[in-house]
């Protein structure tokens, strides 16, 4: 059997990729083989290489070559099962699914810690200010990729499309996550800190308010900004709210040099 340790956000999660129970099949050979190199690929620089002291949530891929289809005739659609829940640390899939449906586990694995640990996904950019994560929070097409590229030369980019944030002790942190972004990010499991975070506004002029109002803070989070909301997630934003300060308006067109002095004049 093989497995990979991977750590997102503190979390050790285990990754198991079963024995064949076949013999002297090429196919499943390669399949299995294809799947195990993606997933080193994938995972990257969050796979730890000893084994941690407690793992925090398992996903165990087995063989499995007769999974019963769902068909849709309404809809002219049929489905096959993308996991099987074992418990609420454990999940099941199948060597069949992609890195592309394994990434779809994943981001269900973390939210179901993410739960317990007063946490949350955003839909943001960010970039790394003094040690800090500024946070660009938009919905499609708000210039959350522009912004960051257009910061990258002065600030190291460390999220294009998904944040993750985590309430440890009494303060909330930033962690990179593997999951894909649009544009390429280099990543691995560092913290940090909390620095700002901005809400866009593409204008033709320049401009940072602060928002002092935390229920307008609050609307802005749970019209589209969490991944995955729900009840628990919608308690946690709501911690975050009345724990954090730093929320900002941002107003800003495609300039790179005033996006910069305008960020620089908060700092």
């Amino acid at each position: 059997m093989d497995e990979i340790y991977v750590n997102i956000a503190d979390f050790n999660i285990l990754i198991k990729i079963q024995p064949q129970e076949t013999t002297n099949n090429p196919p499943y050979d390669f399949i299995r083989n294809r799947l195990l190199t993606d997933l080193v690929s994938y995972l990257g620089q969050f796979i730890i290489l000893e084994k941690p002291g407690k793992v925090d949530f398992e996903i165990n891929f087995i063989e499995a070559w007769n999974l019963q289809i769902l068909r849709v005739k309404s809809d002219n659609i049929s489905y096959i099962p993308l996991y099987e829940e074992i418990s609420s640390s454990k999940f099941l899939t199948y060597f069949l699914n992609s890195i592309y449906q394994f990434q779809l586990i994943l981001k269900y694995a973390v939210h179901e810690l993410l739960d317990k640990s007063s946490g949350f996904l955003i839909h943001s950019s960010a970039v790394k200010i003094n040690n800090k994560a500024y946070f660009f929070l938009g919905k499609s097409a708000a210039g959350k990729s522009t912004i960051a590229t257009m910061l990258a030369d002065r600030y190291p980019k460390i999220a294009d499309d998904t944040s993750l944030v985590k309430k440890e002790g009494n303060q909330f942190f930033f962690y990179q996550t593997p999951f894909f972004d649009k544009n390429w990010v280099n990543k691995h499991s560092e913290r940090l800190k909390m620095g700002k975070m901005f809400f866009l506004k593409k204008a033709n002029f320049f401009k940072v308010e602060k928002i002092e109002d935390k229920e307008q803070i609050l609307n802005y989070f749970l019209k589209g900004y969490v991944v995955n909301l729900n009840k628990i997630s919608t308690k946690n934003v709501l911690k975050f709210v009345n724990k954090f300060d730093n929320f900002y308006m941002l107003y800003f067109a495609k300039n790179p040099e005033k996006t910069i002095r305008l960020i620089e004049s908060l700092k």
